[in-house]
C-alpha cells in the first residue's frame, strides 16, 4: 500500500479525534534513506559515531526548543530565530559525509540487526508544536542509548540473557581477515 493511500486511510478513520489536524501544507514531505553500515566491527563503530553525533545534535535541538516561551506565538521573532536554529542543527547534522535525519541506519553485528530511525523535526517545529518536539526528542535520545548499550554488549560478547557468549569458538578467520583488508 502507498504512503499516500495509507496516509488517506489514517485521515479518514480518525477525522472525527479532537486534535487530529492532518493540514500539512508547507511541509516538506521526506523520504527515509536507507543506510547499512555492514556487518562487521568497524561498521559497529561507524554507527556507534553516528548515534553519537545524533545524540548530540537532538540535545542541541531540545535546548533551542526548551528555550521557547510558553507564549512563542505572540513573539514571532522568537519563534523565527529558534525555527531557523533547529532548521540549520538539522541541516548540518552529518556523520562522515552523509546527513543522518530522515536516514534508517542498520548494522549486523553479533548476531542481530541493530537499526535506528529518525524522521527530521521540523514537521513539529512547522507546525509550532513544541511540546510534541521535545518528547520526540526525548524518546530518540532514549533510543540512541538503548542502541548504543545493546552495541556495547554485542561487542563485550554478551547476549540477552547476560551470559557471555564462548568468543573464541565463534571465531571466523574469514571475518578477521575481512577486518583488515581496507587498511
Amino acid at each position: 500500500m502507498a504512503n499516500e493511500d495509507m496516509l488517506e486511510m489514517f485521515k479518514k478513520h480518525l477525522k472525527d479525534i479532537d486534535g487530529a489536524n492532518f493540514e500539512t501544507r508547507g511541509i516538506e514531505r521526506s523520504k527515509m534513506k536507507n543506510v547499512k553500515f555492514g556487518e562487521d566491527v568497524k561498521s559497529a563503530n561507524e554507527l556507534i559515531g553516528a548515534l553519537q553525533v545524533m545524540d548530540i545534535t537532538l540535545k542541541k535541538i531540545l535546548m533551542e526548543a526548551q528555550s521557547i516561551d510558553e507564549d512563542f506565538e505572540e513573539t514571532t521573532m522568537q519563534y523565527n530565530k529558534v525555527s531557523y536554529n533547529i532548521g540549520q542543527l538539522v541541516d548540518k547534522c552529518s556523520f562522515m559525509g552523509m546527513g543522518l535525519f530522515d536516514v534508517v541506519m542498520s548494522t549486523e553485528f553479533g548476531g542481530s540487526m541493530i537499526s535506528f530511525d529518525i524522521s527530521s523535526p521540523m514537521v513539529f517545529v512547522l507546525q509550532k508544536d513544541f511540546e510534541s518536539l521535545k518528547i520526540y526528542l526525548q524518546d530518540k535520545r532514549e533510543e540512541i542509548k538503548s542502541k548504543l548499550s545493546l552495541i556495547s554488549k554485542r561487542i563485550s560478547g554478551d547476549n540477552d540473557e547476560g551470559e557471555i557468549v564462548d568468543s573464541f569458538n565463534s571465531f571466523s578467520t574469514k571475518d578477521f581477515t575481512k577486518m583488515f583488508k581496507n587498511i
